[in-house]
Protein backbone atom coordinates (compact mmCIF):
# COMPACT_ATOMS: atom_id res chain seq x y z
CA UNK A 1 0.00 0.00 0.00
CA UNK A 2 1.37 3.24 -0.63
CA UNK A 3 2.50 5.54 2.05
CA UNK A 4 -0.15 8.30 1.50
CA UNK A 5 -1.35 11.22 4.16
CA UNK A 6 -5.41 11.53 4.63
CA UNK A 7 -6.46 15.27 5.38
CA UNK A 8 -10.04 15.14 6.63
CA UNK A 9 -11.84 18.58 7.19
CA UNK A 10 -14.84 18.63 9.25
CA UNK A 11 -17.37 21.24 8.67
CA UNK A 12 -19.21 20.66 11.67
CA UNK A 13 -18.84 19.64 15.18
CA UNK A 14 -17.91 16.19 16.15
CA UNK A 15 -19.67 15.72 19.28
CA UNK A 16 -17.22 13.41 21.18
CA UNK A 17 -18.79 11.26 23.62
CA UNK A 18 -17.30 9.24 26.78
CA UNK A 19 -18.56 5.48 26.61
CA UNK A 20 -18.97 5.46 30.76
CA UNK A 21 -20.90 8.81 31.18
CA UNK A 22 -22.19 10.26 28.33
CA UNK A 23 -23.89 8.88 25.04
CA UNK A 24 -22.67 9.57 21.77
CA UNK A 25 -23.47 11.53 19.01
CA UNK A 26 -23.20 11.27 14.98
CA UNK A 27 -21.33 14.17 13.35
CA UNK A 28 -22.36 15.89 10.55
CA UNK A 29 -23.23 13.07 7.81
CA UNK A 30 -21.60 14.80 4.57
CA UNK A 31 -17.83 15.30 5.82
CA UNK A 32 -15.48 12.55 4.54
CA UNK A 33 -13.94 11.82 8.07
CA UNK A 34 -13.12 8.94 10.01
CA UNK A 35 -15.29 6.70 12.75
CA UNK A 36 -16.69 3.78 13.11
CA UNK A 37 -19.87 0.83 14.62
CA UNK A 38 -22.49 -0.28 16.58
CA UNK A 39 -23.56 -3.50 18.17
CA UNK A 40 -24.60 -5.88 21.74
CA UNK A 41 -23.02 -8.56 23.48
CA UNK A 42 -19.65 -8.56 24.41
CA UNK A 43 -17.27 -12.12 24.02
CA UNK A 44 -17.40 -14.91 26.56
CA UNK A 45 -15.34 -14.80 29.92
CA UNK A 46 -11.91 -15.76 28.12
CA UNK A 47 -10.49 -15.54 24.50
CA UNK A 48 -7.38 -16.91 22.81
CA UNK A 49 -5.31 -14.29 20.83
CA UNK A 50 -3.80 -16.09 18.11
CA UNK A 51 -1.65 -13.42 15.89
CA UNK A 52 -0.64 -13.83 11.95
CA UNK A 53 2.76 -13.84 11.31
CA UNK A 54 5.11 -10.49 11.76
CA UNK A 55 8.75 -9.32 11.77
CA UNK A 56 8.05 -10.03 15.58
CA UNK A 57 6.17 -13.36 16.43
CA UNK A 58 4.37 -12.40 19.61
CA UNK A 59 3.79 -15.90 22.01
CA UNK A 60 0.41 -17.26 22.19
CA UNK A 61 -1.79 -15.93 25.53
CA UNK A 62 -5.11 -15.58 26.82
CA UNK A 63 -6.95 -12.15 28.03
CA UNK A 64 -9.72 -12.80 30.42
CA UNK A 65 -12.65 -10.14 29.43
CA UNK A 66 -13.87 -9.15 32.72
CA UNK A 67 -17.43 -9.34 33.23
CA UNK A 68 -18.15 -5.23 33.63
CA UNK A 69 -16.93 -5.38 30.27
CA UNK A 70 -20.55 -7.31 29.28
CA UNK A 71 -22.82 -5.55 27.50
CA UNK A 72 -20.40 -2.78 26.60
CA UNK A 73 -20.39 -1.05 23.04
CA UNK A 74 -16.83 -0.97 23.41
CA UNK A 75 -13.80 -2.00 24.95
CA UNK A 76 -10.04 -2.11 25.27
CA UNK A 77 -7.97 -4.99 27.13
CA UNK A 78 -4.33 -4.13 27.54
CA UNK A 79 -1.66 -6.42 28.69
CA UNK A 80 2.29 -6.32 28.39
CA UNK A 81 2.41 -8.93 25.42
CA UNK A 82 -1.34 -8.26 24.03
CA UNK A 83 -3.77 -5.27 22.98
CA UNK A 84 -7.22 -6.33 21.99
CA UNK A 85 -9.80 -3.63 20.85
CA UNK A 86 -13.46 -4.67 20.84
CA UNK A 87 -16.52 -2.52 18.28
CA UNK A 88 -20.25 -3.59 18.85
CA UNK A 89 -21.85 -3.45 15.08
CA UNK A 90 -25.49 -3.38 14.87
CA UNK A 91 -27.01 -6.68 14.95
CA UNK A 92 -30.24 -5.20 12.85
CA UNK A 93 -28.16 -3.91 10.16
CA UNK A 94 -27.96 -7.88 7.83
CA UNK A 95 -26.93 -6.13 4.52
CA UNK A 96 -23.89 -3.94 4.11
CA UNK A 97 -22.87 -1.93 0.68
CA UNK A 98 -19.55 -0.54 -0.22
CA UNK A 99 -17.69 0.93 -3.51
CA UNK A 100 -19.60 3.69 -3.63
CA UNK A 101 -18.25 6.43 -2.05
CA UNK A 102 -16.39 9.04 -4.04
CA UNK A 103 -12.72 8.27 -5.21
CA UNK A 104 -10.13 9.43 -2.81
CA UNK A 105 -12.70 9.00 0.28
CA UNK A 106 -12.92 7.36 3.02
CA UNK A 107 -15.95 4.94 2.61
CA UNK A 108 -15.90 2.57 6.02
CA UNK A 109 -13.40 3.12 9.05
CA UNK A 110 -13.07 1.54 12.69
CA UNK A 111 -10.18 3.06 14.36
CA UNK A 112 -8.14 3.34 17.74
CA UNK A 113 -5.73 5.99 18.61
CA UNK A 114 -3.29 5.55 21.33
CA UNK A 115 0.21 7.16 22.24
CA UNK A 116 3.68 5.04 23.17
CA UNK A 117 5.01 7.22 25.71
CA UNK A 118 3.31 9.67 28.56
CA UNK A 119 3.78 12.51 26.23
CA UNK A 120 0.89 13.32 24.43
CA UNK A 121 2.60 12.65 20.76
CA UNK A 122 3.37 10.68 18.91
CA UNK A 123 -0.06 9.20 18.63
CA UNK A 124 -0.75 5.77 16.77
CA UNK A 125 -3.69 4.94 15.14
CA UNK A 126 -4.95 0.88 14.70
CA UNK A 127 -6.82 0.89 11.49
CA UNK A 128 -9.40 -0.93 9.83
CA UNK A 129 -10.74 1.17 6.70
CA UNK A 130 -12.23 1.32 3.48
CA UNK A 131 -10.45 3.72 0.45
CA UNK A 132 -9.51 5.75 -0.65
CA UNK A 133 -7.85 4.14 -3.12
CA UNK A 134 -10.84 1.38 -3.96
CA UNK A 135 -11.84 3.25 -6.80
CA UNK A 136 -13.29 2.36 -10.10
CA UNK A 137 -15.24 -0.53 -8.67
CA UNK A 138 -18.68 -1.64 -9.34
CA UNK A 139 -20.41 -1.09 -6.09
CA UNK A 140 -21.47 -4.34 -3.85
CA UNK A 141 -23.26 -5.38 -1.01
CA UNK A 142 -23.32 -8.14 1.12
CA UNK A 143 -22.51 -9.35 4.78
CA UNK A 144 -20.28 -7.77 7.41
CA UNK A 145 -17.55 -10.45 7.18
CA UNK A 146 -17.69 -9.80 3.28
CA UNK A 147 -17.28 -6.04 3.75
CA UNK A 148 -14.09 -6.63 6.38
CA UNK A 149 -12.52 -8.64 3.40
CA UNK A 150 -12.24 -5.94 1.30
CA UNK A 151 -10.79 -3.44 3.99
CA UNK A 152 -7.42 -3.45 5.01
CA UNK A 153 -5.87 -3.11 8.88
CA UNK A 154 -2.71 -0.91 9.29
CA UNK A 155 -0.76 1.07 11.69
CA UNK A 156 -0.93 4.86 11.05
CA UNK A 157 0.78 7.95 12.25
CA UNK A 158 -1.73 11.07 13.38
CA UNK A 159 -0.47 14.46 11.67
CA UNK A 160 -1.03 17.88 11.83
CA UNK A 161 -5.24 16.84 11.40
CA UNK A 162 -4.62 14.16 9.12
CA UNK A 163 -3.23 10.49 9.13
CA UNK A 164 0.19 8.76 7.77
CA UNK A 165 0.19 5.67 6.36
CA UNK A 166 3.07 3.92 7.92
CA UNK A 167 2.66 0.83 5.47
CA UNK A 168 2.22 -1.58 8.80
CA UNK A 169 -0.43 -4.27 7.17
CA UNK A 170 1.21 -6.56 9.98
CA UNK A 171 1.12 -4.63 13.25
CA UNK A 172 -2.57 -4.58 12.89
CA UNK A 173 -5.25 -7.78 13.03
CA UNK A 174 -8.85 -7.15 12.84
CA UNK A 175 -11.87 -9.72 12.57
CA UNK A 176 -15.42 -10.16 13.26
CA UNK A 177 -16.02 -11.44 16.47
CA UNK A 178 -18.78 -12.19 18.92
CA UNK A 179 -21.15 -9.69 17.65
CA UNK A 180 -18.10 -7.13 16.87
CA UNK A 181 -15.41 -5.95 14.80
CA UNK A 182 -11.99 -7.03 17.42
CA UNK A 183 -9.01 -4.87 16.65
CA UNK A 184 -5.48 -6.25 17.54
CA UNK A 185 -2.10 -4.97 17.77
CA UNK A 186 0.11 -7.80 16.85
CA UNK A 187 3.46 -5.49 16.95
CA UNK A 188 5.16 -6.67 20.09
CA UNK A 189 6.97 -3.26 20.38
CA UNK A 190 3.98 -0.65 19.86
CA UNK A 191 2.67 -3.37 22.53
CA UNK A 192 5.02 -2.84 25.40
CA UNK A 193 5.14 0.51 24.80
CA UNK A 194 1.44 1.21 24.92
CA UNK A 195 1.51 -0.76 28.23
CA UNK A 196 4.17 1.29 29.80
CA UNK A 197 2.66 4.65 28.54
CA UNK A 198 -0.21 3.34 30.53
CA UNK A 199 -2.68 5.95 29.57
CA UNK A 200 -6.20 6.02 31.08
CA UNK A 201 -8.25 6.04 27.92
CA UNK A 202 -8.32 5.42 24.67
CA UNK A 203 -10.04 7.16 21.37
CA UNK A 204 -12.00 4.67 19.78
CA UNK A 205 -13.56 6.20 15.98
CA UNK A 206 -16.25 4.86 13.89
CA UNK A 207 -16.86 6.15 10.10
CA UNK A 208 -19.13 5.83 6.86
CA UNK A 209 -19.94 7.54 4.16
CA UNK A 210 -23.31 5.49 4.21
CA UNK A 211 -24.13 6.40 7.69
CA UNK A 212 -24.79 2.30 8.55
CA UNK A 213 -21.83 3.16 11.17
CA UNK A 214 -22.03 6.38 13.32
CA UNK A 215 -19.92 8.69 12.81
CA UNK A 216 -18.46 8.82 16.11
CA UNK A 217 -15.67 9.59 18.63
CA UNK A 218 -16.07 8.00 22.21
CA UNK A 219 -13.26 7.73 25.05
CA UNK A 220 -13.05 4.30 26.08
CA UNK A 221 -11.47 3.19 29.44
CA UNK A 222 -8.72 0.35 29.11
CA UNK A 223 -8.88 -2.26 31.28
CA UNK A 224 -4.90 -3.20 32.11
CA UNK A 225 -4.01 -7.20 32.80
Amino acid sequence: MKKIILVFIVPGLFLTACMETRSPSLASTNTPTLAFTDTPIVPTSTLIFTPTLTATIIPTSTITIPRSLKNKQYWAIVSQDRSAFWFMINPKITEWTWYKAPEMSIEYEWGVEFPISENPYPIYSAEVILGPDKKGLIPQKGTINELLAQCESGLWLMDRGGMLNLNMDKAVEAKYFNGGLLIELTDIDKIAKLYQAHPKTLLFKTYSRSNLLPNRKVDVTISYQ
